[in-house]
């Protein structure tokens, strides 16, 4: 409690004691003080001005409390500056602090982010080999499915085709016999020198090789009825044998043929066979070795997932702490500008009553100096 006392007057400054409340207001101890210094300059001026000249006359105790109100003002202004001086250095610290925090935080984000992307790309790259994977083995499936079917087939159309060659081989083998048949009997009507008698034959010669004429080329046969149609001196059995060997010959060069097909098919069905074996077995083979690397793929695959969730928690984790350091560094900076415009308001304040303070005191000196005179 600030007091004013002298023979004439016993002033209690603004009645109230400041413990109090402060406990109640709860104001800082910069304002407190302030409002204090304020209480005292309106106590002063508060009293008579005859009064106050008898306390500037009565020199001591009147100059000491006027003294007492200067010093206070001054002193809380040097302090709100001293104070604006430490917030000023303290701001600069904190500016650099989280300058850097917010960069090596901000690093540390972008090498996650990396390390997030790096494991996408590895995943995608898991799951396009799954894929092709399994697309392959689709495939090999396919093409060995075609390949057991394909040689069925094969297999069933050289059973047949051998069929056709056993049976065509008979024909040509029994057709030959009947040729070599005829052969003996014209050289027997031969040897008996029955002519004539051989034209008239001709037709039955014929009607004999009827039977295998699908053997036989078109004008083969035609060559025997004519032989019968035209009944000529000069017909003899050397044309009837000349025929018949011709016909021999054909069958023996068809049958030849037939054989060397059966051969060339043969080889073929097998060199198809042989490399369908080969194929058979590579595909088997690769079919196994991919299938394992497919599973080995897929066992990989969710740890390569949690993996890239770890990453991306990390990078999440991350911005957030950039976010926050951001935050609190704007929060530090709201504070700073705050309380730097409220000392200068204070500052401002203080300014203005010593300046009202000092003219006043003057004003008053000015008066008791002329009540003296």
């Amino acid at each position: 409690m600030y007091v004013l006392q002298d023979e004439y007057v016993q002033i209690d400054i603004c009645n109230f004691k400041t413990k109090n409340f402060y406990s109640v207001f709860g104001i800082n101890k910069l304002i407190m003080r302030t409002l204090v210094a304020l209480c005292l300059v309106a106590a002063v001026f508060a009293i008579d001005t005859n009064k106050f000249a008898v306390l500037l006359q009565a020199g001591t105790k009147g100059n000491d409390a006027v003294e007492s109100v200067y010093n206070l003002l001054r002193d809380l202004k040097t302090e709100n500056v001293n104070v604006q001086a430490a917030a000023d250095r303290k701001n600069n610290t904190d500016e650099e602090i989280f300058t850097q925090v917010i960069g090596d935080l901000t690093n540390v984000a972008s090498l996650n982010k990396q390390q997030w992307e790096a494991l996408g790309a590895v995943r995608t790259d898991v799951e396009a080999q799954i894929r092709d994977g399994y697309s392959w083995l689709a495939w090999a499936e396919a093409r060995l499915a075609e390949i057991e079917r394909r040689n069925a087939q094969l297999q069933d159309q050289r059973c047949w085709a051998n069929g056709l060659f056993v049976r065509s081989l008979a024909d040509h083998a029994d057709a030959v016999a009947v040729v070599q048949l005829l052969q003996q009997d014209v050289a027997g009507w031969l040897t008996n020198n029955a002519g004539v008698e051989l034209v008239q034959k001709a037709e039955t010669i014929a009607d004999k090789l009827s039977a295998y004429s699908h053997l036989f080329q078109q004008d083969a046969l035609q060559k025997f009825q004519s032989l019968a149609e035209v009944k000529r001196d000069g017909t003899t059995g050397e044309q009837v044998l000349s025929i018949l060997s011709d016909l021999q010959a054909e069958l023996e060069a068809t049958l030849a043929t037939l054989q060397e097909q059966e051969i060339h098919a043969a080889f073929a069905l097998a060199k198809y066979v042989s490399d369908t074996n080969a194929e058979v077995a590579w595909l088997n083979s690769e079919h196994e070795r991919r299938t394992g690397l497919v599973e080995k793929l897929e066992t990989q695959l969710p740890a390569v997932l949690a993996q890239q969730a770890k990453a991306l928690k990390l990078w999440k984790d991350s911005l957030n702490a950039v976010a926050g350091a951001t935050a609190d560094l704007e929060e530090k900076r709201e504070f700073y500008a705050s309380e730097t415009a409220r000392r200068q308001e204070e500052n401002a304040i203080i300014d203005v009553v010593i300046q009202l303070f000092k003219d006043q005191v003057r004003a008053l000196a000015s008066q008791t100096s002329l009540g003296r005179k």
